[in-house]
C-alpha cells in the first residue's frame, strides 16, 4: 500500500483525472499539501496539468512501452512542409491530451484522437509494431 502522499495521490490519478479540490477531499489532506505534492509530480514529469486556473484538472501520465508519453504531432501541407499540430500526451485510463495546437485539433480525448485513427498500422504492421512494443492490442483500440 503506498504511504507518502505523492504515492497516494498517483495511485487515485491513476483511476482518471481529477481537481485539486478532488483530491483534497478524497484523500482528506490539505490544500497546501496537494499543492505541494502536485507540484513535486509535475516536475517529475509524472502528471499533466489540464488548464491553468481554479479549475485545472490533473491526470497521471502513461507510459507507452519504450516510446513515452509525450509526442509532438506534425500536418504535412501539399507543398510538402511539416507545420506542427501540437504536442500528444498519453494519460491514464486510455485518454489522450493534444496541446499548445489549433483549437479544431487538441483537446482531450477519450482514446487516439479521430484525426490520428488513420495513421495507425493495420495489416501486417498493424500486428508486428504491438509484438515488437509488447503493446496489448486490446489497448490500441
Amino acid at each position: 500500500m503506498p504511504t507518502s502522499i505523492p504515492a497516494v495521490i498517483a495511485e487515485r490519478l491513476g483511476r482518471g483525472a481529477s481537481s485539486a479540490a478532488e483530491l483534497m477531499q478524497a484523500l482528506g489532506i490539505s490544500q497546501t499539501t496537494i499543492s505541494r505534492a502536485l507540484r513535486g509530480l509535475e516536475r517529475r514529469h509524472d502528471v499533466l496539468r489540464i488548464g491553468s486556473t481554479r479549475g485545472a484538472r490533473y491526470a497521471l501520465y502513461r507510459r507507452v512501452a519504450a516510446i513515452g508519453s509525450q509526442w509532438p504531432i506534425y500536418r504535412i501541407d501539399e507543398e510538402g512542409t511539416p507545420h506542427e499540430l501540437g504536442t500528444l500526451n498519453s494519460i491514464y485510463r486510455d485518454s489522450y491530451l493534444c496541446e499548445r495546437g489549433s483549437s479544431a485539433y487538441c483537446g482531450l480525448f477519450q482514446g487516439l484522437p479521430y484525426y490520428l485513427q488513420d495513421a495507425r498500422p493495420a495489416g501486417f504492421l498493424g500486428r508486428a509494431v504491438p509484438a515488437a512494443y509488447r503493446i496489448s492490442l486490446c489497448r490500441l483500440a
